[in-house]
């Protein structure tokens, strides 16, 4: 075999088994961060819906947890075990999806479900089906 083909061929090898690896990782943090984040929230009531999910904003909480909407509440639980985030329905002024979000460091590909309360609280989150928690929320 030529040697300049066996080391593209390795090296192309090499960067396919590193982005698998990444892959595997990244969804394995996820896994767990929900369900960490869903232990921290206890069982979902009957009425309750729920999945995981990522905060965006605010930046200083950024993580993967899971988000519940319950007849009363909106919550956040970060999976890595601080405070979980609540605002409470009749609280939430405006919920929308955007994806023009200040401070986020790179855009985000896909719109995000932005919350925003009345006390001036705001959340955006990544979330599997934008359109459905609108909905939900509504």
């Amino acid at each position: 075999m030529n040697p300049v083909l066996a080391v593209v061929a390795a090296a192309v090898l090499v960067v396919v088994v590193v982005a698998v690896a990444g892959i595997v990782v990244s969804r394995a943090t996820v896994r767990s961060s929900a369900h960490r984040a869903a232990l921290l929230l206890g069982e979902p009531g009957a009425d309750d819906v729920q999945e995981s999910a990522a905060l965006l904003q605010p930046a200083d909480r950024r993580g993967y947890g899971m988000l519940r909407l319950t007849p009363d509440e909106l919550l956040f639980a970060p999976g890595d075990g601080s405070d979980v985030i609540r605002v409470a329905r009749g609280e939430i002024a405006e919920a929308t999806s955007s994806q023009d979000l200040t401070g986020v460091a790179r855009p985000v590909k896909r719109p995000a479900l932005v919350i925003r309360a009345h006390d001036g609280q705001m959340l955006a989150l990544a979330v599997a089906d934008t359109g459905a928690w609108l909905t939900r929320l509504d």
